[in-house]
């Protein structure tokens, strides 16, 4: 059974309230505004990478990340995303699934980001 700690807090005035939610791990797992229309949800992999974020905007993030935990593939509200790192995990490429944008990262010796070039209607 997972433990939840949760977090109130009463805004005095407005006799509102503030609650978060975190799971076994510390990880925020839930947030309610203080006027309660505002709102979040995450979760949570085994080794604590979000996978998923849910907004009371309608806005929703899901995220994939490979054995080293790196990012392979999000869906942020819809648009589709890969990428791939070099074998020094840093992020090279970035590229929708619609295929009509790559963002392209170059760095130099010492892991200064040097360059980045985007590309539209590949």
């Amino acid at each position: 059974m997972k433990k939840i700690k949760e977090k109130r807090s009463i805004h005095k005035e407005e006799g509102t309230e503030e609650i978060i939610r975190y799971d076994e791990n510390g990880n925020e797992i839930y947030y309610k505004g203080w006027y309660g229309e505002i709102w979040s949800k995450y979760e949570y992999d085994e080794k604590g990478n979000e996978i998923r974020f849910e907004d009371s905007d309608g806005n929703l993030r899901e995220t994939r990340y490979n054995e080293k935990g790196l990012i392979v593939y999000s869906r942020d509200n819809g648009k589709e995303y890969f990428y791939q790192h070099d074998e020094d995990g840093k992020k090279m490429v970035c590229e929708d699934v619609g295929k009509t944008q790559r963002i392209t990262t170059h760095y130099d010796k010492n892991d200064n980001l040097q360059r980045i070039l985007g590309r539209k209607g590949i």
